[in-house]
């Protein structure tokens, strides 16, 4: 299944940064890295991903009641095989995530 992306906001450079339709940020599709900006109480979070060993994702701040949507719009970059919280206050997607990828670490 192939997500369509759509413009989201402006580069400095003047470049538009590729969005996919539930809100990842596609920094570099080739190297399948992307952000997601998420809400936590009062606060904000950012979430990032990145590909390794050709089709193999790590998620750093995984995001908690992340859309369906938006997990469709990631598997399509490769399988989550890691989901690390950076710290203390990154946990609460883990469960989650643990639940979606059971064989991630």
């Amino acid at each position: 299944m192939s997500a369509r992306l759509v413009p989201a906001q402006h580069y400095s450079k003047g470049e538009l940064m590729e969005q996919t339709p539930n809100g990842w940020s596609v920094l570099d599709r080739d190297a399948g890295i992307l952000s997601y900006t998420y809400a936590f109480g009062s606060g904000s979070a950012n979430a990032f991903v990145a590909r390794y060993d050709e089709d193999k994702l790590l998620v750093l701040s995984p995001p908690y009641g992340l859309s369906e949507g938006a997990f469709t719009d990631l598997e399509v970059f490769g399988t989550v095989e890691s989901v690390v919280a950076n710290n203390g206050f990154h946990h609460l997607g883990q469960a989650e995530w643990k639940k979606r990828y059971p064989s991630s670490c």
